[in-house]
C-alpha cells in the first residue's frame, strides 16, 4: 500500500506459540512451531528470504540456496531481536519513535 507498517514476530520456545503483531495489533497467532527447540549461538539468522535445498526449505544454512524473485520486496528498518517472547503492550511500546523504551535483553 506504499506506507510503512511496523512488523513484529514473538516465538516462545517453550510450547512453540507464535504471535505476529502488524501496527501494534494481533494479526496472526499459532503454533507449535519446533516446540522446546533453542536457538542456538554462531548461528546465521536470515530476513526476508527463505533459503531452500532443492524446492524444499532448507533449516540449516550449510548447503542451502536461496532463489533469486523469492524474497522480501521493499525496505526493512530498525530491526531489533530479542530473546525474550514481547507481549503486546512491549510491542506498542516499541513502535514510538525515537525508539526509547527500556532496552534490557536487547541483543
Amino acid at each position: 500500500d506504499g506506507r510503512w507498517h511496523f512488523v513484529a514476530v514473538t516465538w516462545n520456545s517453550a510450547g512453540g506459540e507464535v504471535v505476529v503483531f502488524k501496527d501494534g495489533i494481533i494479526a496472526f497467532e499459532g503454533g507449535p512451531y519446533r516446540a522446546d527447540q533453542l536457538v542456538e549461538a554462531g548461528g546465521s539468522w536470515v530476513v526476508g528470504q527463505t533459503p531452500v535445498t532443492g524446492s524444499r526449505p532448507c533449516h540449516a544454512l550449510a548447503g542451502c540456496d536461496f532463489e533469486e524473485g523469492y524474497g522480501f520486496i521493499g525496505d526493512l528498518q530498525n530491526v531489533r531481536v530479542w530473546n525474550r517472547a514481547r507481549n503486546q503492550r512491549q510491542v506498542q511500546d516499541g513502535m514510538k519513535w525515537p525508539f526509547t523504551a527500556y532496552q534490557g535483553n536487547l541483543k
